[in-house]
């Protein structure tokens, strides 16, 4: 039986973004690492980031919050772009 770990609060979720953003757009080393080197990248620094109470994050924790975001993220942007290409009637 698998033990689940505590839900990322708001506050969990912008660092690790934060995180990831910079980490996936270092100019030095973004493109030239490893898609396992850069998870433990994120992982790393995010563990050492948190608040002393937070619970630690495994790489595949950390990576699976990530396409959660990102899959939301894309949906929003898609109900965006739909308002945004409306055709108002009389404008």
């Amino acid at each position: 039986m698998s033990i689940r770990s505590t839900a990322y609060s708001q506050e969990q979720d912008k660092l690790l973004c934060r995180i990831y953003m910079e980490i996936s757009q270092d100019p030095i080393t973004g493109i030239y690492q490893s898609s396992d080197n850069f998870w433990s990248r994120v992982e790393e620094e995010y563990n050492n980031s948190k608040i002393q109470n937070w619970e630690v994050r495994s790489k595949r924790f950390v990576q699976s919050r990530i396409q959660t975001i990102e899959k939301a993220t894309r949906k929003m942007h898609t109900c965006i772009r739909q308002i945004e290409n409306r055709h108002i009637s009389g404008a």
